[in-house]
């Protein structure tokens, strides 16, 4: 029996982790060169906002700001620690399926064919999302102990690490049943139940323990330290019927199938052919399903197991929003499903290629095709996240100049209501809008909360109200001097000169 150093064959981690830490961040350079970030990093508190529902996001959270300062949010840094979690994370599976027999040249290309898509950018350039990241490798360096040794001590070890991940993001905690999951379609049924025991109640923990991890990280913040975050709305279904619950669910599910294949191909195609083609894509996919499930080896069981493993994978991996009345839109809900998603394909395409290398080829064409599109819309999309902070950035040092140049000391931000622009295919419960950006429509600082980067220039005082606040709602027709601003229309009070008010919204 080897021994778990020799396992782990540090070398091949290292160069797994550089390529995927490269296909992450080569198509990202833009981004990182022009210090983008979202406007939440900017105001962000000691990690009050992530204490009520992410404890070990925001315990690594607070210990980054140690190592690297106040500033840390604002910084490059979150970049390298983001790739770095997720890319190690990565080549830590990889090593996993090669200890199962299954070659890594398969996982390798696909996962950096993965990385490629514009969900990354999501990911990478929210600084503040940078330490969700860290369930990645937790997740499957703890899967890595709990199912591969003999000793009790590492397979403990394992639990304890996949408690951990449970704890560092809710959307994290179906990842390890993935990794035990690609187990499954790689043994085939058969040779999985014929496992020990204890083998398989090991397993069974590893599939269980993130989830009632993150149960009780949930229960105990909210009915223990009394916080009403996200932690209150994901303990609780708090939906007024079925109907509703089932059509809240219906958004999430059809919102993160948009975000996976419809956001990427508008970006490159544009929106109208999206949304045309979904439906064939759909049928496409079910034919694939279909053929896999015949030109598979095994029982009827196997087949028709590994015919269903990807889009189970991802479906199951979202499976923590059906206990919440919130509905996360955007790349943040399927991220961490696709990594499972893509876990169980790199078991079934490799069965597949293994004895059929026509699959193979037919395969790579499709998968050459998917690399391309994901390249290009993630290239718009930093793009357009680019520019628009480059504007934004502008916007505050007008901001800026104005303040100074009256001596204000105290401003108020007002975000005014705007009518709903609701996208062509909400109706279908398919949004393809969300990730379709233009700089005119996408802005990193011109919600509220962005102009609490106006404290780190001298503003003594911010105050931030509601769009539906009474004083922001009349603020329009009171007496004081208007200035229009890229950002908005600023107001001096006349009774206080040194107190403004800015309108931002239509």
């Amino acid at each position: 029996m080897t021994t778990i150093s020799e396992r782990f064959k540090l070398g091949s981690l290292f160069w797994l982790t550089a390529i995927f830490s490269s296909a992450l961040l080569l198509p990202r350079l833009s981004g990182l060169l022009s210090g983008a970030a979202l406007w939440e990093d900017w105001g962000h508190p000691p990690v009050v906002h992530l204490e009520s529902y992410r404890p070990i996001a925001a315990a690594e959270l607070a210990l980054m700001r140690g190592l690297f300062g106040s500033d840390y949010l604002i910084g490059i840094a979150p970049w390298f620690v983001a790739t770095l979690y997720l890319a190690f994370g990565l080549a830590l599976m990889v090593r996993l399926l090669s200890q199962w027999g299954i070659d890594s040249r398969v996982p390798v290309v696909l996962g950096v064919i993965l990385a490629l898509h514009p969900m990354f950018n999501e990911f990478l350039n929210w600084h503040v999302l940078s330490s969700s990241w860290l369930a990645v490798p937790l997740s499957a360096l703890g899967v890595w102990l709990a199912i591969e040794p003999n000793r009790v001590w590492p397979r403990l070890m394992g639990l304890v690490l996949i408690a951990l991940a449970g704890a560092t993001s809710q959307l994290a905690v179906m990842l390890p049943a993935m990794l035990v999951l690609g187990e499954l379609l790689h043994l085939g049924v058969k040779r999985f139940v014929t496992l020990d025991r204890a083998r398989l109640l090991w397993r069974l923990a590893a599939v269980a323990v993130a989830p009632l991890a993150g149960l009780m990280v949930l229960f105990v913040l909210r009915f223990g330290f009394g916080y009403f975050d996200f932690a209150g709305r994901s303990v609780g279904l708090g939906e007024a019927s079925v109907a509703s619950w089932a059509a809240s669910k219906f958004y999430v599910v059809s919102n993160a199938i948009a975000n996976l294949y419809q956001a990427p191909t508008g970006l490159v195609a544009g929106q109208k052919v999206a949304l045309s083609a979904f439906w064939w894509v759909i049928l496409i996919v079910g034919l694939a399903v279909i053929g896999i499930a015949f030109a598979d080896r095994g029982s009827l069981v196997d087949r028709l197991l590994r015919g269903l493993a990807v889009p189970a994978a991802f479906l199951l991996s979202l499976t923590p929003l059906l206990a919440t009345p919130a509905t996360p839109t955007g790349y943040r809900v399927i991220a961490f499903a696709t990594i499972g998603a893509w876990f169980a394909g790199s078991v079934v395409f490799a069965r597949l290629t293994e004895a059929r290398p026509l699959v193979g080829r037919l395969g790579g064409a499709v998968v050459a095709l998917i690399a391309v599109v994901f390249l290009l819309s993630s290239s718009v999309d930093q793009r357009v996240r680019n520019e628009a902070f480059a504007r934004d950035l502008e916007a505050r040092e007008e901001l800026v100049r104005v303040l100074r140049s009256h001596g204000v000391e105290s401003l108020v931000v007002c975000e005014l209501p705007s009518p709903a622009e609701k996208s062509p295919a909400d109706g279908r419960g398919i949004i393809v809008s969300y990730n379709l950006m233009t700089v005119d429509r996408y802005s990193n600082f011109r919600l509220p909360y962005g102009f609490l980067a106006a404290y780190r220039i001298g503003l003594r005082s911010v105050t931030l109200k509601s769009r539906d606040n009474d004083g922001c709602m009349d603020a329009g027709r009171g007496n004081g001097v208007g200035v229009d601003l890229a950002a908005g229309r600023l107001l001096l009070s006349e009774s206080s000169p040194r107190s403004a008010m800015l309108l931002v919204g239509r």
